[in-house]
């Protein structure tokens, strides 16, 4: 008799879990596609933040290419709004989809000029992080 219930509950555990797990990826899809249809449309403001979300939720996207577009992209607007700290993360973001398609040559040139940038500009924390990326970027390179 609890053999039977015991079954009975693995299944719907597994159902409950496979259920929310789907769930959950079709909601990120609907909230990348509504990120995409945004992207189209809006002003320099907007745009670095939703390309730079854009590029979170594709950083690891099998194919390097989607989250280097939306760095790009990123970056693009960053500059264009002039705003430092915003170039320095589109900066790193774009370092990574550099890194991710295997060119770390370029990775490591961009992520110096964005250490320099943060360092000038009293980014702690983002010098942290940049040096940290470039230790990677030089260790995969063999060049210690």
């Amino acid at each position: 008799m609890y053999d039977n219930f015991f079954k009975i509950f693995i299944i719907f555990a597994l159902h409950l879990v496979i259920f929310s797990f789907l769930n959950r990826a079709s909601a990120q899809n609907y909230d990348q596609d509504s990120l995409r249809n945004l992207l189209k449309s809006i002003k320099a403001e907007k745009r670095f933040e939703v390309a730079y979300r854009l590029f979170v939720l594709n950083a690891n996207h099998e194919d390097y290419r989607i989250p280097y577009q939306y760095a790009e992209e990123s970056y693009k607007a960053a500059e264009k709004l002039n705003d430092s700290l915003k170039i320095v993360k589109a900066g790193k973001a774009l370092g990574y989809a550099f890194s991710k398609g295997g060119d770390l040559n370029k990775s490591i040139e961009l992520y110096e000029i964005m250490l320099g940038i943060a360092k000038r500009n009293g980014y702690v924390d983002q010098v942290k992080i940049i040096l940290n990326n470039m230790a990677l970027g030089y260790t995969y390179q063999a060049n210690y």
